[in-house]
């Protein structure tokens, strides 16, 4: 599982004098980019692959980070093309994927020792107390979580259809009962399996169109079209028999 669905990030005051947060859509894929990266670095499967990520990285695709951001892939590309090219970001382009490298991490994220050595010993019991309750009502900490109710959720999430989601769920609780693996998080490791199974096209997205909605007619409207549909049969009638 990616550590990037747990913790926290630091955002400084000063990225209101950055020039990325006069732009709405600039600051949204920062901030996301920020959000996405490792804390500490971590492994992670693509495909078969098994890539080892540093603090600050974290693996990009253009289609799963698009329906993440609700951004037109195009848009988001430019975007990632833009921190690149002002020193925000780099990214190394594979295959099937990229990895983002958010450049001066430390910097941004950084332990801080001073601050970090004014806390208290009370401070610090109560951190513990909150992390043992967030993980006790952490429900997706068991694979009790992955039912085909889940899946469907995920389904919807990123446009694809159900049947190979609960396929990749039934592999994911093999993977795990086959190796002793554990997660913190079954629910988004259960999204990194899908996501990663769309960026390799083992899945493909479709197109949901919705229903429009149809307005309700009182009664009495109603019994006024039916009255006004026999009167133009009768008329027809009429005039077919002359």
């Amino acid at each position: 599982m990616t550590q990037t669905n747990l913790g926290w990030i630091k955002l400084y005051r000063k990225l209101l004098h950055s020039p990325i947060f006069s732009s709405e859509k600039g600051l949204k894929v920062w901030v996301w980019c920020l959000l996405k990266a490792s804390h500490d670095g971590y492994e992670q499967y693509v495909g078969r692959k098994l890539v080892v990520l540093r603090p600050g990285q974290f693996i990009f695709g253009r289609h799963s980070a698009s329906g993440e951001l609700k951004m037109k892939g195009s848009t988001l590309w430019g975007w990632i093309q833009t921190l690149k090219i002002d020193n925000y970001i780099d990214i190394k382009p594979y295959s099937k994927y990229s990895v983002i490298s958010i450049k001066n991490w430390s910097e941004y994220q950084g332990v801080d020792s001073k601050v970090d050595n004014k806390r208290t010993t009370n401070e610090q019991q109560m951190d513990t107390n909150k992390n043992v309750k967030n993980v006790k009502n952490n429900i997706y900490s068991s694979r009790k979580c992955l039912t085909n109710e889940l899946c469907v959720e995920i389904a919807e999430q990123y446009s694809v259809n159900v049947e190979p989601v609960k396929k990749i769920k039934t592999d994911l609780i093999g993977y795990c009962e086959q190796h002793g693996k554990k997660y913190k998080n079954y629910k988004a490791t259960l999204q990194n399996w899908v996501r990663r199974a769309i960026d390799a096209k083992k899945i493909t997205t479709v197109v949901r169109h919705q229903i429009p909605n149809v307005p309700e007619i009182s009664e009495e409207q109603r019994q006024q079209n039916m009255k006004t549909i026999a009167e133009m049969k009768s008329k027809l009638t009429g005039g077919l028999s002359g």
